[in-house]
């Protein structure tokens, strides 16, 4: 993708069961594009085990656009989040905001 071109319409979907769950970023056609992937340590924390973005988007700020999709939803479900993930980690270093829901 170039500079020239529209970046694409991205969203993230959050999905959870009981004991683990998943932050996908999706494509407008339904194409998983990355995720973050978390297991429920207890009914108030969850652990970032790992986070991925597919190569195409590159420079576009999949990454950043889960992390920040992973925040809102942990202050909406009042859960604390504890990191194993390299990414995840460096972003909670580099985000004071996030810095309240880190565990």
């Amino acid at each position: 993708m170039t500079d020239e071109e529209p970046r694409p319409s991205l969203r993230v979907e959050a999905e959870e069961t009981p004991s683990s769950g998943k932050l996908r970023l999706m494509d407008r056609a339904g194409n998983e594009l990355g995720h973050m992937r978390f297991r429920r340590e207890s009914a108030e924390v969850i652990v970032i085990e790992h986070t991925e973005v597919d190569g195409s988007l590159r420079g576009q700020q999949g990454g950043r656009r889960i992390f920040e999709r992973m925040v809102e939803w942990a202050r909406k479900t009042g859960t604390r989040v504890r990191s194993e993930c390299p990414f995840t980690t460096a972003m909670f270093n580099r985000t004071s905001a996030a810095r309240d829901i880190h565990a």
